[in-house]
């Protein structure tokens, strides 16, 4: 109970008594996991759940997969499962490219960049990844599409709500996509290519369409 307590010294007091506890027992995983959604308590639980090890790895599995269960706590668990690098953490993490909540998918994509940047050894299959990049893709060009609509063609003002929460749409959508990218392909590169195509000059971002051209599948 003391977990759960008011007071943030107390429950940072108890959750430094469970990470002396023998790492065998889990018995405080579900309890310790339900505080990934306290903001002030959410970096001590994950420490205590990342000393767990692989031992906790089902559990966090079935909290990200439970679409009942409070959305800040799942956003939550692909940061610690990053912190778990291992083949089944990176299952676990592919089969949470397919959640409906954007901002969860975008956890989950980091975490599976940071896990295969840190540990190219650990694999797994392209075909959601491009499939995924694909689906982003196409909505990239419906918001473009929308976004060219509305402020080019009929004239609507550019600096209104609508417009800027378009133009961040794009650039999420434009960022998960180089992250896809990334998994499928040498990921230095392809971050080279985005810096190229963002910041270089005209021969560069040349270049760097080029190299994109010839990489990618049709």
């Amino acid at each position: 109970p003391l977990l759960h307590d008011s007071d943030p010294a107390v429950a940072a007091e108890a959750m430094r008594s469970v990470r002396a506890l023998p790492s065998t027992d889990n018995l405080f995983a579900p309890t310790l996991i339900s505080l990934l959604g306290n903001r002030q308590l959410k970096s001590g639980a994950r420490e205590t759940l990342v000393g767990y090890g692989e031992s906790v790895l089902e559990m966090l599995g079935h909290f990200l997969r439970d679409r009942e269960e409070d959305i800040w706590v799942r956003r939550h668990i692909p940061a610690t499962l990053a912190r778990v690098p291992c083949q089944a953490s990176m299952k676990i993490l592919l089969a949470g490219l397919a959640d409906p909540d954007g901002f969860l998918r975008y956890k989950v994509l980091a975490a599976i960049e940071k896990i295969h940047r840190e540990h190219p050894d650990l694999t797994f299959e392209t075909e959601p990844i491009e499939k995924l990049a694909l689906q982003e893709g196409r909505g990239y060009f419906n918001w473009l599409s929308l976004h060219h609509n509305l402020f080019a063609r009929a004239g609507l003002p550019k600096d209104s709500v609508l417009a800027l929460t378009l133009d961040q749409k794009l650039d999420r959508s434009l960022d998960r996509i180089f992250r896809l990218l990334g998994l499928i392909y040498p990921w230095k590169n392809i971050a080279a290519a985005r810096w190229a195509i963002e910041h270089g000059d005209a021969r560069a971002r040349s270049s760097a369409f080029e190299y994109l051209d010839n990489i990618l599948t049709s």
